[in-house]
């Protein structure tokens, strides 16, 4: 076996000290800086736009939420990948099983991460009760599908639905 020696050349002083700390720690900033303009530059961090009026209104959403169980409505949303984006169909079926017509309905595609990547758009009513459409430019992956129903103003309806719309 052969010893290992220690290069009497280079000896081990303090500025080589001094440069591997200052060495180590420039590493470490670069880093954080790195992930810091990351996190800084790719969410938000916004949920609503004031907790505020949000939390003045959550009374109001109460209620909507009770009226909306107590009208027993069947509501089947899917929403599939298509041409870049995604359809979306919803069927809504009174308590008595007869198609709610004439509603308003809206449909959200909301990024879980990214609120710049969200999507809105209007469905169609296509048959007694179904309504249609296909909302652009969404790519593959998770969303959360917000779909809203309203008559004569009122917000008859509100779910908020997670999906995976495959590539």
């Amino acid at each position: 076996m052969s010893a290992r020696t220690v290069s009497a050349d280079r000896p081990f002083t303090g500025a080589r000290m001094l440069a591997w700390m200052v060495g180590f720690f420039a590493v470490i900033f670069a880093a954080n800086a790195v992930l810091i303009y990351y996190a800084l530059t790719s969410f938000p961090g916004l949920e609503v736009a004031s907790s505020y009026k949000a939390g003045q209104q959550y009374a109001a959403e109460v209620d909507a939420a009770r009226a909306q169980t107590a009208r027993h409505w069947s509501v089947d949303v899917k929403a599939l990948a298509a041409d870049g984006g995604a359809a979306v169909t919803a069927t809504f079926l009174g308590a008595d099983g007869r198609p709610e017509r004439g509603l308003t309905v809206t449909a959200e595609m909301q990024h879980p991460t990214a609120s710049n990547h969200d999507r809105q758009i209007a469905l169609a009513e296509v048959a007694g009760g179904s309504y249609a459409a296909t909302v652009p430019e969404v790519g593959s992956g998770r969303w959360l599908l917000v779909l809203e129903a309203s008559r004569d103003g009122e917000r008859l309806f509100r779910s908020r639905n997670p999906v995976f719309l495959a590539p």
